[in-house]
């Protein structure tokens, strides 16, 4: 009895669990900002890094987010106040367009 009883809850909690778990993928049509952190993105080859932003898309995320901060491979944009290191930013502006040209604008960029 109580087997029957347990198999009756599982079969109807299997059948209510596809459709709500269906709802949240991040790939359901709605306003998800599921996404990933990409710390170093801005610093690889241009074409491993449309290739890993290729990926990115597929997997149907909607927000990459990238950082500006200084690592021991990396140096401070901002070494000095008020005096950024123009290389670095062009590394992250040029990520941006990526981004961008590669999603079709359907990706969120965020810093």
């Amino acid at each position: 009895m109580i087997f029957s009883t347990l198999l009756v809850t599982l079969v109807s909690l299997a059948t209510w669990t596809e459709p709500v778990s269906a709802s949240l993928r991040i790939t359901a049509d709605h306003h998800s900002f599921g996404g990933v952190n990409y710390p170093q993105l801005q610093f690889f080859a241009p074409e491993h890094r449309d290739n890993t932003i290729k990926e990115i898309i597929k997997s149907g995320a909607r927000v990459i987010r990238l950082f500006i901060r200084p690592d021991e491979l990396h140096p401070d944009p901002e070494q000095e106040l008020g005096s950024f290191d123009r290389s670095l930013l062009d590394q992250f502006d040029d990520t941006l367009a990526a981004i961008h040209h590669l999603s079709k604008g359907t990706i969120y960029r965020t810093i």
